[in-house]
């Protein structure tokens, strides 16, 4: 043959092979179908079903690792690395054609744990999104502090989480937490510092403006007390931002990133997080800059999104209710100390060798479900309708309830003079408060939750039937829920109350303020004194005041004053929309309110 006539042959050949190359292409040239959106949690990849694709392909990289038709694919890898994934819609029917590839997806294997185990100790001071909590709420608070140890290579006693609920940088000196800290941090521990929330609360303010030598500058209260003293001693100091408090608006330009106005007069606003930065920078302390990083955080999730991570305080009809946007719950504790773990492995600070290598981000189901309190009850219960009672003098409204036996053993009336006549007349005495149960007489106002306020009057007992008992009470009440002329045991929800209370053992004595917690009657860790026990013609001077959540309450009989404070208790787990505001009076005791003065403040942000 020539080799003209074998060159015909090949190139018939070849064309023979390109013909049927694309007549094979035919069947893919149809309508393309759409990308599926392709999402990962944990190590599960899902997406939405794509119209008319029949299948799926499943790429790690450029290699197929699953051909199917289910809408989720679980990675089974385990060699430590990120892979990245992609997912691609295919179909039999020759009308449409392969969709291109999904978005890409990331999952990490970690490495096993390279870090150094901590030889020293890590103390830990702040506020409530650092402290720990003792919540019956639906999903209970937890502060970031409490966290830290998933995240760093140590024992558990080698954390003291020392931060306390509502106290700012000034407050915390004078608690016995800042004298524990001062005596036992040492060489070679750390200190991390998480105040800037209750700092700019009118009666524990410091100024965000001026520098550490500024008196009476946050600056400064950060730096006398925390950052020089552990420095001094040997320490290493961590400067935390606070967190961002949840912005409906997804605004974190002003009081959610902690950017307030003017607190009082003389007590000018500034920027609280800006501050710590400028104190680091100034000290060469390091900064782990939770404000930036959870507002990052935050603003890519979307409120709705965002609330995942905080405390909701109870349910209705099943659906969660109560959100506190300024406490997270376990989750969001987690999501924080996760990213102050990474913040320090980005830093210089000698903790970095300390922080496992091995951590990866919190699984939002898995540690959501977590966070749920296993033992929460919703409570059965129902506001009252203010419209269909009858107001007083003062806006105030009369209610016997609780375990009082009966309505009719209580009195409650209102003078000439607008003073109040409350309490249980009866010869056998009625009502009670005791460690499980509130049975009281009472006129209340209904609040809004964020109102402050100043209350005082003047109390006479005008009648003392029996004080033998050791359940007689009162006082001045704020409390979370209200019933209205109800007979019914097990009403227990918090209260804090300025009054006198016979809880003690002695029946010789009374304590002064005292509150109700978790449904406990709490008389040992927040009583201010006890005082002689009282009798018919006493007389009081009673005072309660709200500023956000601290409830200052005192008692002046005679020369003696009692004064407690209770901090960031919450009065909404029950009824979401209000607190009461109650004067009341049960267990045998009649109780003559006069030159009662209720002054409303402002409507605070909460805690």
């Amino acid at each position: 043959m020539s080799n003209k006539k074998l060159l015909s042959c090949v190139l018939a050949a070849a064309m023979v092979s390109t013909v049927g190359i694309a007549a094979g292409c035919n069947k893919d040239s149809g309508e393309k179908l759409a990308a599926p959106e392709i999402s990962v949690t944990g190590n599960v990849i899902t997406w939405n079903a794509v119209e008319n694709a029949d299948g799926y392909n499943v790429y790690e990289g450029e290699t197929s690792v699953s051909s199917q038709t289910e809408c989720s694919y679980t990675i089974t890898q385990t060699t430590p690395g990120t892979y990245r994934y992609t997912v691609v819609a295919t179909s039999t029917d020759d009308k449409y054609s392969s969709s291109d590839k999904s978005n890409t997806v990331e999952y990490t294997v970690p490495a096993g744990d390279t870090s150094t185990k901590l030889a020293g100790k890590i103390y830990l001071v702040g506020d409530s999104t650092v402290c720990s909590f003792n919540d019956n709420y639906y999903l209970p608070r937890y502060g970031y502090g409490t966290q830290l140890f998933n995240y760093i290579n140590c024992d558990a006693n080698q954390i003291s989480n020392l931060a306390l609920s509502g106290r700012s940088s000034k407050s915390f000196v004078s608690e016995s937490n800042y004298t524990t800290l001062k005596n036992s941090i040492t060489a070679g521990d750390y200190l991390v510092i998480g105040f800037g929330h209750n700092d700019q609360k009118t009666d524990i303010y410091t100024n965000p403006n001026g520098d550490k030598d500024t008196e009476g500058s946050f600056q400064n209260s950060l730096y006398t007390n925390y950052v020089k003293m552990a420095k001094d001693k040997g320490a290493t100091p961590i400067l935390c931002t606070p967190i961002v408090r949840l912005n409906e608006n997804n605004d974190y330009s002003g009081s959610s990133g902690h950017i307030v106005g003017q607190v009082a007069v003389g007590k000018p606003g500034g920027d609280y997080a800006k501050a710590i930065r400028d104190l680091g920078a100034a000290t060469e302390t390091t900064v782990v800059d939770l404000t930036a990083l959870t507002k990052a955080d935050y603003t890519a999730l979307g409120s709705a999104k965002a609330s995942d991570y905080h405390c909701w305080e109870k349910t209705t009809n099943g659906e969660r209710d109560g959100l506190d946007k300024t406490h997270t719950n376990l989750y969001g504790a987690k999501m924080n100390a996760y990213h102050f773990a990474n913040a320090i492995l980005e830093s210089e600070n000698p903790l970095k060798a300390n922080i496992r290598t091995d951590i990866i981000k919190p699984d939002h189901d898995t540690e959501y479900a977590a966070g749920i309190n296993k033992n929460y009850v919703e409570p059965d219960y129902t506001a009252p309708d203010l419209s269909k009672l009858t107001e007083k003098e003062g806006g105030w409204y009369a209610s016997a309830f609780g375990d009082i036996g009966d309505t009719n053993n209580f009195i409650i009336t209102q003078n000439v003079d607008k003073s109040f006549k409350i309490g249980n007349e009866t010869s056998t005495a009625k009502g009670k408060i005791d460690s499980k149960n509130d049975g009281i007489a009472c006129v209340f106002k209904q609040l809004d939750p964020n109102q402050n306020f100043t209350i005082t009057a003047d109390v006479t007992l005008t009648n003392v039937v029996s004080t033998a008992s050791k359940q007689a009470a009162f006082g001045i009440m704020l409390r979370d829920d209200m019933y209205i002329n109800l007979v019914q045991k097990s009403i227990n929800s918090n209260s804090a109350t300025a009054g006198g209370y016979t809880g003690s053992s002695d029946n010789d004595t009374c304590v002064y303020n005292y509150q109700r917690l978790d449904g406990k009657i709490d008389v040992t860790r927040s009583k201010s004194g006890t005082g002689t026990i009282f009798t018919k013609g006493d007389t009081y001077t009673i005072e309660m005041v709200k500023s956000d959540r601290t409830i200052t309450c005192k008692v002046t009989k005679g020369s003696q004053t009692y004064t407690s404070s209770y901090i960031d208790v919450s009065y909404t787990g029950v009824d979401t929309n209000h607190v009461y505001l109650c004067l009341f009076a049960t267990r045998g005791i009649v109780a003559t309110f006069a030159n009662v003065n209720y002054v409303a403040g402002s409507i605070s942000g909460g805690a």
